[in-house]
């Protein structure tokens, strides 16, 4: 059976989880024709009224499509972790939500190269992280570290030099609303390159990544694990290769074969 993936081309789930993964795997990507008897996946893009038969929608983090899924039962639903999974088979009273987890970026296994640890850094949207960025700033050159962030990035490339430009990795984003439906991409990513995260402990990141990370409950905590990172050389390197060791699951390599199980509905 042959795989189509339909994506607005708008959000950055949408880029990975349909444009990097149809590319990989050499499926369809928004076709206008020719897919009715594929198995279509839908990323985080509301499908039209007339989808075909065998559908899947792949909700990501789209809390908004819960409602659209519960009027339309006959279609599939993808999530990416297995709280989400549970959340969404409460919400819509479904026991059959497929789980395929979100592949980090580092295709190539690159590694982070032999340094002094002094750069702590942060990618994603502004939104996503609760700390006031020249705050936090002042307070890491307090305690001898640099601090680095991107809020706008094109395509894979860039978020590849990002991290291979930092020593360690930073997420803090403490609102309640909407962890059920988040991953641990941002600590995949740095951890496939072999780079330590400080986060706060969401919901996604304790199911995945619990012992691989360390937790910052609070923007105190999250100053002095960087600090912990970058003058204990032993509790990094640790950090480091269990956070590695967990990443190699989300390679694509491992994450591809997961939308062969796919299935007609």
């Amino acid at each position: 059976m042959n795989l189509s993936f339909f994506t607005d081309n708008k959000s950055g789930s949408g880029k990975i989880r349909g444009n990097q993964i149809a590319d990989y795997i050499g499926a369809k990507l928004n076709p206008t024709e020719g897919y009715e008897n594929d198995i279509c996946i839908y990323v985080k893009n509301q499908p039209p009224e007339n989808f075909p038969k065998a559908s899947y929608l792949d909700i990501v983090d789209g809390g908004e499509h819960i409602k659209w899924l519960r009027n339309h039962p006959e279609i599939g639903v993808i999530s990416m972790t297995k709280p989400s999974m549970v959340y969404l088979s409460n919400k819509l009273n479904r026991d059959d939500i497929h789980i395929i987890p979100q592949h980090h970026c580092n295709f190539e296994r690159k590694q982070r190269e032999p340094r002094e640890v002094k750069v702590v850094g942060y990618i994603g949207g502004k939104r996503q992280f609760q700390y006031n960025y020249k705050h936090l700033k002042v307070d890491l050159e307090k305690v001898g570290l640099d601090f680095k962030c991107k809020t706008k990035f094109r395509d894979r490339s860039e978020v590849i030099n990002f991290l291979n430009s930092v020593d360690i990795n930073i997420a803090y984003r403490h609102r309640k609303r909407g962890q059920w439906l988040r991953d641990s991409l941002k600590l995949a990513n740095a951890g496939s390159f072999g780079i330590p995260s400080v986060a706060y402990p969401e919901i996604g990141y304790e199911s995945e990544f619990k012992g691989c990370y360390i937790k910052a409950e609070t923007e105190e905590d999250l100053v002095s694990g960087c600090k912990l990172l970058a003058e204990n050389e032993d509790i990094y390197n640790k950090i480091a290769k269990d956070a590695l060791e967990k990443s190699e699951s989300y390679h694509i390599d491992n994450i591809t074969p997961l939308y062969q199980t796919l299935k007609e509905l």
